[in-house]
């Protein structure tokens, strides 16, 4: 029942019954909502959230009493101890998994739990057994779920079939990008293809997917998705044109994110410098700090 968290808000914005109502329902059935007696239309419900001034989004998140989102506190979780290869926290995520999650769901994060520890462990990953390639592959509609669970599965797809979906989930994430403001997804999700391209070592792929990154419009308070744009352009030239200007550069970008105390992110991309130099033949300049 929304009408108690719909009452809560209109008596602590004092905004008048009447107000709140005309033209919408009676005061008497109002009253009946707001107590909880009886429910009302979605078409009412978003009626009401317009004259609150309050965003679906934030009501929700009113009435769900600030519980956040568990699929997204998951994932922050797992994408964490994956960052700072920590295996034991990885595993330790099962008893959380267990307790949040139900059904398909279930199945979708024990299918991401399983990929990350796999991948941690250098073992082979037969993704395209699973439950969440299959939900994905065959689902027409992707909502931001969808997009979620792609992004953080991406290494179970074949680089082809990665390129086939890259343009229509960005796409997507666009259409999404007022009701989660915070960070470009597309962008991240492009970085995430890249990466692998980068792994497998696919000019190919690697060529177009910069191309891609190029493409994407960054506001001036996207300034952490600049960074990564120009690690991994550095990336892409010390690659392809083996470019030993860029080591310096991207090194400073990395320092950078350091300097921001991110962490996790300066290590993961200090292990990623690592690996393209040892496959690029060229050597790594010390350090610009002083």
């Amino acid at each position: 029942m929304f009408g108690p968290t719909i009452e809560m808000i209109r008596e602590g914005k004092k905004i008048k019954i009447k107000d709140l109502c005309d033209g919408i329902v009676t005061r008497a059935a109002y009253h009946r909502f707001a107590s909880g007696q009886t429910d009302t239309s979605i078409h009412n419900l978003s009626l009401f959230m317009d004259r609150l001034h309050i965003s679906p989004n934030e009501f929700f998140l009113i009435h769900s009493d600030y519980a956040s989102d568990k699929v997204v506190c998951f994932l922050k979780e797992l994408s964490r101890a994956y960052r700072v290869q920590d295996i034991q926290e990885l595993r330790s995520l099962r008893k959380k998994l267990e307790a949040d999650f139900t059904g398909l769901k279930n199945e979708h994060m024990t299918d991401l739990l399983n990929f990350r520890i796999c991948r941690l462990l250098g073992q082979d990953i037969d993704g395209k057994k699973s439950s969440l390639f299959k939900y994905l592959i065959s689902t027409e509609f992707w909502t931001h779920y969808e997009l979620v669970l792609f992004t953080n599965s991406m290494y179970v797809f074949s680089l082809e079939l990665i390129d086939a979906i890259l343009i229509r989930c960005i796409q997507r994430f666009n259409k999404y990008s007022q009701t989660r403001p915070y960070g470009n997804e597309g962008f991240r999700l492009v970085v995430n293809a890249l990466i692998l391209a980068f792994e497998q070592k696919d000019s190919f792929y690697t060529t177009k997917w910069i191309d891609l990154l190029n493409t994407i419009q960054l506001n001036d308070s996207d300034f952490f998705e600049k960074a990564l744009f120009k690690i991994f352009k550095g990336f892409y030239d010390i690659t392809i044109h083996k470019d030993q200007n860029s080591i310096s550069e991207v090194i400073k970008t990395i320092e950078f994110v350091g300097h921001i105390e991110a962490r996790e992110h300066e290590v993961m991309f200090n292990r990623m410098l690592d690996f393209i130099l040892e496959h690029s033949g060229l050597e790594k300049v010390h350090s610009l700090k002083t």
